[in-house]
C-alpha cells in the first residue's frame, strides 16, 4: 500500500471514523480502521460490529493494497502534522510510514485481512432528508434514549412512517417520552419500523452536520444512512419497543400557550 493524500482531507475523514472505532477494545483490531487502496480512490473504515463507517475520497495511489491502522494514533499524528500532501506507506511487519515536509513517522499495524467482513449493501430503495430536519427531529429525541444497554428496546430512537407520511421519531428511558414528526418532500419507504441504537445515531448526527441531503434505507437487520462519499451501517436493535400511544392523552380538557 502507498498513497499521495493532502492532510485536510485525510483529517475530515478520520475525524468521522474516530467515534465509531472502540478505544478499549477486547478485540485489538476494533481498535483500528481499515484503510484500503484502489485505483485512484482510498477508503476508510471504522467498526465496533454493530456500527460501521465507511468513507472514501480521491487520493494519488501508487500500490493498491489493504492495512489496519491504529485510529487514535493515526489520527492523533495527522492533526499535529503542518497543511499539506503526507504519504503512506506500508513498509516490512505490518508497519506503515508516514512521510511529511516536516519529518516522517512509524506506526505498527494489522493485516487489512485481519478486519472484520464489512457489511454489504444490496438493497437500492432509499429516501432522501434534508440534514437539518433529520438532525432536528433527532435532536428533540435523543436525550430521551435510556442510557441502560441492559434494556434494549428502550436503547435507542424508534424511526417509524405515520399514517399520513410522515417521519416519526420517538424515543423514552421509562419516565419521560419525547416524539418528534415531519412531513417530507419524499415519499418514506419504509415499510416496517425501526430501533436504531445511541451509538449510531450520534455518529449521525456527526455527518448531518457536512451534508445537506442524506439518503436513509434498510435491509435485513440494517439500518442504512448514504451520503455522497460515505455510507454508515448500523445493526438493529431487536427488541419490541413499547406501544408509546398508550400513554399519549387523545384529548386534554385544557391546553396552555405559553412564550418560553
Amino acid at each position: 500500500m502507498k498513497l499521495k493524500i493532502e492532510k485536510k482531507v485525510l483529517l475530515e475523514k478520520l475525524n468521522l471514523v474516530q467515534g465509531i472505532a472502540e478505544r478499549r477494545a477486547t478485540m485489538p483490531i476494533l481498535s483500528h480502521i481499515l484503510v484500503k487502496c484502489s485505483e485512484n480512490r482510498v477508503d476508510i473504515t471504522a467498526t465496533d460490529l454493530e456500527t460501521t463507517l465507511s468513507t472514501w475520497t480521491e487520493a494519488e495511489v501508487e500500490n493498491a493494497s489493504s492495512m489496519a491502522i491504529p485510529a487514535r494514533k493515526l489520527y492523533e499524528i495527522i492533526k499535529e502534522l503542518p497543511e499539506g500532501q503526507i504519504q503512506i506507506e506500508e513498509i516490512k511487519n505490518n508497519w506503515v510510514e508516514l512521510k511529511t515536509s516536516s519529518g516522517s513517522y512509524k506506526i505498527a499495524g494489522l493485516p487489512g485481512d485481519d478486519f472484520p467482513i464489512l457489511p454489504e449493501m444490496q438493497n437500492d430503495e432509499f429516501f432522501s432528508v434534508d440534514s437539518e430536519v433529520l438532525d432536528e427531529l433527532i435532536s428533540k429525541t435523543v436525550y430521551c434514549v435510556s442510557p441502560d444497554d441492559l434494556r434494549r428496546n428502550l436503547a435507542g430512537i424508534y424511526f417509524e412512517k405515520t399514517d399520513d407520511g410522515s417521519l416519526r421519531l420517538v424515543a423514552t428511558d421509562g419516565h419521560r417520552l419525547s416524539l418528534a414528526e415531519k412531513k417530507l418532500d419524499e415519499d418514506i419507504v419504509l415499510n416496517s419500523s425501526v430501533l436504531v441504537p445511541r451509538k449510531a445515531v450520534t455518529e449521525l448526527r456527526k455527518i448531518l452536520k457536512q451534508i445537506k441531503t442524506i439518503k436513509i434505507g434498510y435491509e435485513k437487520n440494517f439500518f442504512i444512512t448514504m451520503g455522497e462519499d460515505l455510507v454508515l451501517f448500523s445493526r438493529l436493535i431487536d427488541a419490541d419497543f413499547p406501544d408509546y400511544k398508550q400513554v399519549i392523552p387523545e384529548n386534554s380538557e385544557i391546553e396552555l400557550s405559553i412564550n418560553r
